[in-house]
């Protein structure tokens, strides 16, 4: 399931290694569907980027910048400690390109 997707850092890329030796990053992406109506709250994608593209994002972006990324979806589900279970959208980052830096809005 391909995505396309233009929307704001909401932080700075979390970029760590695994186990294998591998970088992954990753961040949260808020998507404003309502155009200027501020009242449409956005909708959030938690990105995972990796190696190159992952540690290019962590150097070159910031908390704000506005993206726009290409990949693949998949919807994740986490049971709380409530017993309650919630869903949250993850995109596997294929491509990444900036649109505007974290201060130009």
């Amino acid at each position: 399931n391909e995505i396309s997707l233009v929307g704001r850092l909401g932080s700075d890329i979390n970029l760590r290694n695994t186990a294998a030796g591998k970088f992954v990053g990753s961040v949260n992406l808020a998507v404003n569907s309502g155009g200027n109506n501020r009242d449409v709250p956005a909708t959030w994608y938690r990105l995972v980027l990796w190696e190159e593209l992952a540690e290019r994002a962590h150097n070159q972006l910031a908390k704000g910048s506005l993206v726009w990324v290409r990949g693949n979806i998949s919807v994740k589900t986490q049971e709380l400690p409530d017993g309650l279970k919630r869903q949250s959208m993850e995109v596997s980052v294929r491509e990444l390109h900036m649109v505007a830096p974290s201060n130009q809005r």
